[in-house]
């Protein structure tokens, strides 16, 4: 009888988490997100969809946006897949920002903006239906593929408590990642246009640098930048804290299954079906902003020299003349 009222008492302290994400969701995000075990985050994704991202570079003089496509195969990890799919069609990651992005290995995101949404899928506060189970790893941490991030496990030397957080492969990391247990469930486009797009100015974060070889299974750990967040601070502050303390990492405007979504009987669509058509409007778009940027210069040295040979007539006697012709015979 103890245990059972334990267990029951447990079970209300952890959907306190739940009930606080539907108190203090905003109307910016979805409520569905704030309860993993509610049908409309449990649906079985489609055998294979794709998903477009669009992402924003924010300079401090000109922004940029473009987008990337991710192609699933539900039958390379079914728990990560649905897990996904879920998330997608439930905004989850609109405004989210690529917080972890370490050159030539991974960019990783997965963090909801709302602090409350972050409660719930934070794997230490272990909220019913959070964790997906494991998938066994059927298609090889490669370049381009996409998993998700993991605590790990030093008793069974895996993966584990995998919720929200995904990573992108930008190197061959299968080698390393495969063994671990580690189930990419997804392809990228183009992914050599993807990590020039994505911001790795912050690099690594701190606390990785700090633990070294034994706190990541990043092999560049050694010489990474170390100048992303703190990660406590990316789950309890969320957009805010990485709005004002990383003003130039890269964050996805929106999220959505690109084409036909046979669950759902339609779905969004634009460019071509590669992709080729999105990725000439944004070299277009880039081509202008540089072509604008130019005139402009040109532009200002036309009128800079303008101005200085009119300042340049000086009155001798009464007549006007150019002051460098005086100047010349001083």
């Amino acid at each position: 009888m103890y245990t059972m009222l334990l267990l029951v008492a447990m079970s209300e302290a952890l959907n306190t988490h739940v009930e606080q994400c539907l108190d203090d969701i905003e109307s910016s995000y979805n409520h569905l997100l704030c309860n993993p075990q509610a049908p409309a985050m449990t649906q079985t994704a489609p055998e294979e969809f794709t998903v477009q991202f669009n992402i924003e570079n924010q300079g401090y003089v000109v922004s940029s946006v473009s987008s990337f496509r991710v192609n699933v195969k539900r039958a390379n990890a079914p728990h990560a897949a649905d897990r996904f799919y879920n998330m997608v069609i439930n905004q989850m990651f609109a405004g989210q920002r690529f917080y972890r992005v370490v050159a030539g290995w991974v960019a990783q995101f997965g963090v909801n903006g709302h602090p409350a949404v972050n409660a719930v899928y934070n794997y230490q506060h272990n909220v019913p239906g959070a964790i997906i189970p494991s998938d066994p790893v059927v298609l090889s941490n490669v370049r381009g593929t996409l998993s998700y991030s993991a605590a790990y496990d030093a008793t069974t030397g895996r993966a584990v408590n995998m919720t929200s957080e995904l990573f992108i492969n930008f190197d061959d990391n299968s080698e390393v990642l495969d063994p671990l247990g580690f189930a990419p469930f997804g392809t990228i486009d183009s992914v050599d246009t993807v990590e020039r797009r994505i911001n790795n100015l912050y690099g690594e974060m701190p606390s990785i640098c700090k633990e070294g070889a034994d706190g990541t299974a990043n092999p560049h750990w050694q010489d990474a930048r170390c100048l992303g967040p703190n990660e406590k601070r990316v789950y309890s502050e969320g957009t805010d804290y990485l709005k004002q303390s990383f003003p130039l990492m890269t964050f996805i405007q929106s999220a959505s299954i690109y084409g036909p979504d046979p669950n759902r009987g339609g779905g969004n669509s634009g460019g071509t079906s590669d992709g080729q058509g999105n990725d000439e409007k944004e070299g277009w778009v880039e081509f202008a902003i540089i072509l604008g940027v130019v005139l402009t210069v040109v532009v200002g040295i036309v009128v800079a020299i303008v101005r200085n040979k009119k300042k340049r007539k000086v009155i001798v006697g009464n007549s006007e003349v150019d002051s460098t012709v005086i100047f010349d015979k001083l």
